[in-house]
């Protein structure tokens, strides 16, 4: 299940969290509600970085009783958080920056570098008129990490943030993640899985898998 958390159901959500689990499901993966593309125009529903970062590494890690898998989408980490994962792996960057995967209109052919642009004008082209690619390969020339970001302490570790948010937010891909404030928290891809509680959890420590 996919469940998209919001100002307004946020306070709903550990209820919710036990009903699903009761219902015998396996995973649920929430989502972070974004001002941007479907959600511009309630963009008073958005949890800020300090209720999301406390939502995911306080309040969900204490379900530890629950068969069900909960994953988040972490969008946001501190500095340490950032620093204990590097150790391991990197931190998940922008797939726009290299490509892993990408994402298909199946009916009409175009294929978008992130989730956040589906049916958006922001798309590499068309699967009628050049291959998958040569798509990806003209994409990858012209995206880079932003050049204001080139200095910054936090730049080795969120890779520029997101560029589609920035896409979204000012029209050009060049600009810094819009949720950068330079301070503490970083915003990452918000596209990688993490395991905050339920299942066989050995710690309560977020794991990016």
């Amino acid at each position: 299940i996919l469940t998209t958390v919001s100002k307004k159901n946020i306070g709903e959500m550990l209820p919710y969290i036990r009903m699903i689990d009761a219902l015998g499901v396996d995973n649920l993966t929430l989502l972070h509600f974004t001002p941007k593309g479907r959600g511009a125009f309630q963009p008073e529903q958005e949890v800020s970085q300090r209720e999301w970062m406390q939502f995911c590494y306080e309040a969900l890690p204490k379900l530890k009783d629950i068969r069900t898998r909960v994953w988040v989408q972490p969008r946001f980490l501190t500095r340490k958080q950032a620093e204990e994962i590097s150790k391991v792996r990197e931190v998940q960057i922008c797939n726009m920056l290299r490509w892993e995967y990408a994402y298909i209109d199946c009916v009409k052919g175009d294929v978008y570098p992130c989730g956040l642009a589906f049916h958006t004008d922001f798309k590499a082209g068309n699967l009628e008129n050049a291959s998958l690619d040569m798509l990806v390969h003209k994409a990858l020339e012209i995206t880079h990490i932003p050049k204001e970001c080139g200095e910054c302490q936090n730049q080795l570790l969120c890779k520029g943030g997101a560029r589609c948010y920035a896409w979204l937010a000012y029209g050009d891909m060049s600009q810094r993640d819009p949720y950068c404030n330079r301070s503490d928290v970083l915003p990452i891809c918000p596209f990688p899985a993490v395991k905050v509680a339920g299942g066989k959890m050995k710690t309560n420590r977020p794991t990016i898998v």
